[in-house]
């Protein structure tokens, strides 16, 4: 990945949501113990989704290269947790919880 994409896709987000990881953050946590917090872990999800990854696997390939994980910790404040972890919160979390407090934001910007 290019260290570029990710720097825009990360100013595209605080552009358009601002306010994604607070958003992230209300969302319940079904776990009891956790490494990484519910944001990190959704925005990891979020982030594997938006890069159009072919798998959980390749995901985990690129997050094992130093660079690519200090470079995401870089551009987005957050750590990087293993796609195991954000696959079996997802599981746990439920779509329904996930649809409950999706909102979209649509910007209109003058013609």
């Amino acid at each position: 990945m290019g260290q570029q994409i990710a720097v825009d896709l990360r100013r595209t987000i605080h552009h358009y949501i601002p306010d994604l990881y607070e958003r992230l953050q209300r969302i319940t946590d079904p776990r009891k113990i956790c490494d990484y917090s519910i944001t990190e872990v959704l925005l990891a999800g979020l982030f594997m989704f938006m890069l159009k990854q072919d798998s959980r696997n390749a995901m985990n390939s690129d997050r094992a290269e130093k660079t690519f994980a200090e470079n995401y910790q870089k551009i987005f404040g957050k750590r990087l947790p293993h796609m195991d972890t954000v696959n079996d919160v997802l599981i746990a979390v439920g779509k329904g919880e996930l649809l409950r407090r999706r909102t979209f934001r649509i910007r209109q910007t003058p013609i």
